[in-house]
């Protein structure tokens, strides 16, 4: 069982700290004033203090009390809507955001007059986002539409799966809170985005391994375009509602579109053996080649060559069409260590193989001796972090998992660090002498 916080338990309490101060704060004061009332009977100042102090108090219960009301209402009202199940969801990400937003959309919901609506999102591998305010759409005594937005704080590249949404509806002092519960079955994506490298990966042909390229050719594409109905025109293409305006018989036309000039297949390596790094190390390192892997990608469509995606592992096609499938399907990737990449290479398609430091040098080294394909990119992975120097010897300080992390374990994982850059410079020199390398630019 994983463990929690302690916000976790104070969250699920129908009151809050503030009204538990407060209630103590009110006993100590009527602890102390109670001895002074019999003696202040005979003082019209005492008694002027008294009577103000009673008229505020009685304010601030009516206030306390008009705003639990309200509270209690919009409780009773949700909880039967969530029971008859009318309460429909729509949960999605904002694209063209500079930070990964989660955006829901909750109808009918009642927020409290004087209150607010608060939401916390909790996922499959039990990590909770941070709570946000949920708003209307427009502002009517009616019910309406409620809209709720997070800039969404997790870091990986890969699918999440939101299987809750936790709604805490508060008062307007925020004395009491109620959480009611909506079960989410989605997953999003948290795709990479990375600038395109600055670096020329065209392959150059030689005499000994060839790229299979292609010309471009011709294709149909959309029909957007008319002309005047001619004889050997196909009449399914007639469009009859320009016929019935004008009287005139227009067809469409298809618009021409090109092939890519290069077609090069890509194959991506995930392969890690078991005993290399391992939690922290692996998930950063594995962001790291994710987002590098992407600007690679980037780097050769701008050029107009058409990459074929192959990996290690299966991946599935998104079904959204505005998301670019390879950058979908990188998200999808993750180490294993069954398939090295000479494993699953198809020697009938030559091309370009994208292998790190994890991948032995042996490895690498056979499939250029054996020519099983044309180029290997070697992406760095552990640039960013920073070689042994007396400057950094406290760095493993700061270098943990989470809050909480013991010192010891933050030492492994700055060892872990160390030993992995100076590894990867070690390769860097190695495949330096090798004609058919390309080391993609590391960290500037």
């Amino acid at each position: 069982m994983q463990k929690r916080s302690l916000q976790y338990y104070v969250l699920a309490l129908p009151v809050t700290i503030p009204f538990l101060i407060g209630v103590a704060a009110c006993s100590i004061l009527w602890w102390q004033l109670k001895p002074i009332m019999p003696i202040a009977k005979d003082d019209a100042t005492a008694q002027l203090i008294f009577l103000l102090l009673k008229l505020f108090t009685i304010t601030i219960l009516a206030c306390i009390a008009l705003s639990f009301i309200t509270w209690l209402i919009a409780i009773i009202f949700n909880s039967i809507t969530k029971r008859k199940q009318h309460i429909q969801w729509q949960l999605q990400r904002l694209p063209n955001t500079q930070k990964p937003s989660l955006f829901l959309q909750l109808k009918p919901w009642l927020s409290p007059l004087l209150g607010s609506t608060e939401i916390i999102w909790r996922l499959s591998d039990d990590k909770f986002t941070p709570i946000v305010s949920v708003h209307r759409t427009f502002k009517s005594f009616r019910l309406a539409r409620y809209t709720a937005q997070l800039n969404w704080p997790l870091q990986d590249y890969k699918a999440y799966t939101v299987v809750q949404a936790q709604i805490y509806i508060t008062d307007a002092f925020r004395f009491f809170r109620w959480r009611i519960t909506l079960p989410i079955q989605q997953s999003l994506h948290n795709l990479p985005v990375a600038a395109p490298a600055q670096q020329n990966f065209t392959p150059t042909e030689t005499t000994e391994e060839p790229i299979a390229t292609k010309k471009r050719l011709p294709r149909l594409g959309e029909l957007f375009q008319y002309k005047n109905f001619e004889d050997n025109d196909d009449v399914r293409r007639i469009v009859w509602k320009i016929y019935a305006k004008n009287k005139e018989l227009v067809v469409r036309t298809a618009d021409v579109q090109y092939l890519p000039a290069i077609q090069v297949y890509l194959y991506a390596s995930f392969y890690k053996p078991e005993k290399t790094a391992a939690g922290f190390i692996a998930q950063q390192t594995l962001n790291t080649y994710k987002q590098r892997l992407w600007a690679l990608i980037q780097a050769m469509e701008k050029e107009e060559i058409e990459v074929i995606w192959r990996t290690d592992q299966p991946t599935q096609i998104s079904a959204n069409e505005a998301a670019h499938t390879i950058q979908w399907q990188i998200t999808q990737c993750d180490w294993q260590h069954k398939t090295s990449i000479d494993q699953f290479l198809v020697a009938k398609h030559k091309g370009m193989a994208c292998v790190n430091v994890y991948t032995p040098l042996s490895i690498i080294q056979k499939i250029i001796l054996e020519k099983k394909v044309s180029n290997v990119i070697f992406i760095p992975i552990a640039d960013q972090y920073t070689p042994f120097t007396f400057k950094t010897i406290f760095k493993w300080l700061w270098v943990s998992d989470e809050p909480g992390t013991s010192l010891w374990k933050s030492w492994n994982n700055w060892q872990q660090q160390n030993k992995l850059h100076k590894l990867e410079q070690q390769y860097i020199q190695q495949l330096r002498e090798i004609k058919n390398v390309i080391i993609l630019k590391e960290k500037a």
